[in-house]
């Protein structure tokens, strides 16, 4: 959920003529999102070293395609995160009557993760690659139905963003396929 603000800190060094190597599954299991940002990933330490050891390769990286992000589907997500964030916590309130019996603890864990689907949505809309946000959901119904709370508010959520965001194309189709997470038989963490 972090790539855009990593992407500013790829862009801050480049300014500054500062070569980048990245690394981690937070640039995706095969680096896709260090190719989309336009920096040089490696896939383990050794090879990170070696990236290192030879700057040309560093340097060779395609800059950032970005294109997609001049429907301002990004900026605009980001800018209403609280609205949303709220306008989700309401809908709970409201179809889900237990969730106005929570303590403060059980309130601030369900914010956090209405913030964290909005956070990820966010990301995946600045990578322009749904299985970043597809993977987030599945992974989330899992620790989450871990913890005794159902799928199925997952899915008000998802639908009550879906709902709000429906002027957006790209997030809408993203938001929906993270519905189809929910609506998988067997594994929720499966496409």
């Amino acid at each position: 959920m972090r790539l855009p603000y990593a992407h500013r800190m790829i862009e801050a060094c480049r300014r500054s003529d500062v070569p980048v190597v990245v690394g981690g599954r937070g640039f995706g299991d095969d680096g896709r999102w260090a190719r989309t940002l336009g920096v040089a990933w490696a896939p383990d330490a050794p090879s990170a070293a070696d990236l290192v050891a030879d700057e040309r390769a560093l340097r060779r990286v395609r800059p950032a395609e970005l294109p997609h992000l001049a429907d301002d589907e990004y900026a605009s997500l980001v800018k209403r995160r609280g609205e949303l964030i709220d306008s989700a916590l309401a809908d709970l309130r409201e179809r889900v009557p237990s969730v106005r019996d929570y303590t403060p603890a059980q309130l601030d864990s369900t914010i956090g993760d209405l913030g964290y689907i909005v956070d990820f949505l966010a990301a995946a809309l600045y990578v322009d690659d749904s299985s970043l946000f597809t993977d987030f959901v599945g992974w989330l119904v899992e620790i989450l139905t871990s913890r005794g709370v159902p799928a199925a508010a997952v899915g008000l959520t998802l639908g009550h963003y879906h709902r709000q965001l429906r002027d957006f194309p790209r997030a809408a189709r993203f938001l929906a396929l993270g519905e189809l997470v929910l609506s998988a038989p067997g594994d929720p963490t499966r496409r």
